[in-house]
Parts: structure tokens; sequence; C-alpha cells
């Protein structure tokens, strides 16, 4: 049996903690080798280093890099990586711009090494089974609702509402990952419309049209939400017959049916996809869903409003 792959994980945040560290550490295919992170982590048993440079001269092996450290500070970390032909795993969003997202790729292609701009929502249970039904249509319209309450999701997150961070675009582009692998294809920004706080300089609320193909989808993004979150996705072919996914993915119903769910977990297909990629020396580095959100961000309309966040 292959000796599991030994990863360093930059950036220990929520996500690390909720996802990446326990199906790291579940895995058969991946060992948890080192933590780099500025504050002291103990509760992890293995060795923090304050720099990936730490961890890279600590004289331990590294075969992969996870990096969940806000998009604005990875390219040097992602390039340091490749440099010591590490593949490298990169939590959505890949970067803050698409330009930087295609340097670190073309980074890992002069390095030789394995890029993979991860997309989570792709591996929710109901999501290969949604592409499979919408692959065989026409799609003539669709509805996006993606509603939560940041400070549920995302507590003491600063950086979401600062220069190159995302605001609702965070949780958002999850949906726009899901759109993206039903209706593959280029995408047009119709119209979009943000709602900016005052004392921020990313929208916390979305609404805009995009155009693919036969398509077109309305999209409301929103931060606000004081009720049960709304992660939902909602297609219509040629002929009237309907998809419905809910849940971020978790369930699907076809023309107002029975829900059905299933039990597969993102984050554990995620580690297995990337480990695919390792054993292939394939990359996975699509943008679509980061292309959709550049756009929109070129056209929209900014409505300030109320500033809610110190």
């Amino acid at each position: 049996m292959q000796a599991p792959l030994k990863v360093a994980l930059v950036g220990v945040g929520k996500i690390a903690r909720d996802q990446h560290i326990p199906v790291i550490r579940a895995s058969d295919q991946f060992e948890l080798a080192y933590l780099v992170s500025t504050r002291p982590q103990p509760e992890f048993g293995v060795p923090v280093h304050a720099s990936l440079k730490e961890a890279l001269n600590a004289g331990g092996h590294i075969d992969a890099v996870t990096i969940c450290t806000p998009p604005s500070v990875r390219t040097e970390v992602a390039e340091m990586a490749f440099e010591a032909g590490c593949a490298v795993m990169l939590e959505k969003p890949p970067a803050t711009d698409v330009a930087t997202a295609l340097r670190i790729e073309e980074a890992a292609r002069q390095a030789g090494c394995v890029a993979y701009a991860s997309w989570h929502s792709r591996f929710a249970p109901m999501v290969d089974e949604a592409a499979a039904w919408a692959h065989q249509r026409d799609i003539v319209s669709g509805r996006i609702v993606w509603h939560e309450d940041v400070r549920k999701w995302h507590p003491g997150q600063a950086w979401l509402w600062e220069d190159g961070g995302f605001g609702v675009f965070d949780p958002g582009i999850n949906a726009l990952s899901i759109l993206s692998r039903l209706l593959p294809g280029s995408y047009e920004v119709q119209r979009a419309t943000y709602q900016v706080p005052e004392n921020s300089r990313t929208p916390i609320a979305v609404d805009m049209m995009l155009h693919t193909g036969t398509a077109s989808i309305d999209v409301s993004f929103d931060f606000r939400g004081e009720q049960e979150e709304t992660w939902t996705l909602d297609l219509e072919d040629e002929v009237g017959t309907t998809l419905a996914l809910s849940q971020g993915g978790a369930v699907l119903s076809l023309n107002g049916g029975p829900e059905r769910s299933g039990h597969q977990l993102e984050y554990e297909r995620l580690y297995s996809h990337f480990a695919g990629l390792i054993a292939s020396g394939k990359t996975d580095f699509d943008l679509t869903p980061l292309r959709i959100a550049e756009k929109a961000n070129g056209l929209a309309i900014r409505q300030a409003v109320e500033p809610i966040f110190n």
C-alpha cells in the first residue's frame, strides 16, 4: 500500500479547522505533516511554522501544500511550494482575480507541478446527477438564491470586506461553481447591482443576470440572512422540465417531485480528486466561477447601504 502523501496546510482559519484538517487526518491518502500559522496550534499535534519557507526548511518531506489563507496572499506561497516540487491545492476562490490565478497556474506549469483550483461545492452529493440531467437538455432559464448570515458562517473574517476580499461572493461563488458544472461554457453578465456597506469595499448583497448558451440565470446573493440559510439553484429546459437543487447541492428534485439526497461528503471527495491529480500529474484549474465574478465587478452598479460591521 502506497504511503500517504505528506501535506503542509497553510492558514488555520475556520474552513481549515472545520473541513481540511479533519479530512486530511481521516484520510488514508494524505497525512497532515505541518501547519503554517502565526499562532500556536497545539491541539493538532503536528509541527507548526510561521511560514511555508520555515516548514520547507525544517528538513521533513512535503508532497503537497493546501493553501487556506485569504486569496490576496496566496501567490507567493504557491510559487514557493512549486519551487519545492510540491503539488498545491487552493481553497476557493483560488485568487483575487483571473490574472493572478493564471500567474499561479503558469508557475505550476513552469515547475512541472500539479495545481488544483478547488471548488468544493461541485462535490456536493447531488451535483453529478444534476449535471447529467442538464447536459442532456437545452436550458432556457434558471434562478440562484444564496442567502446566509455572515456572522454565523464567517465570524471575524474582516478580510472579506477589504480590497481583495470577496464579500458575499465568497459563499456566492460556490453557487457559480455548481452552475458552471451544470452548464459549462462561457458566461456573460448582463446586469449586476451591488449593495455595499459604507464601511466596506465589497458587497454584502448582489443581484445579477447571467447568460450562457440558451440560458438566462437570475442570481441573488445576500449575506444578511437572519433566518435559515437558503442555498438553492433551479433550472428549466425548453419544454418546461425543471430541476431544483437545494441545501447547496445536497438535495435534488425533478419536476417538483420527491426530494432526494446523497451522503457523499464534499471535502472527502475533494481530497480524493486531489490525490488522483497528483497520481496522474494533471492540473485542474477551471476559473469559470472567478471569471463570472470578475465580469460582474467590472459593470456592477454599486449602491451604498448602512454600515453594519465594526
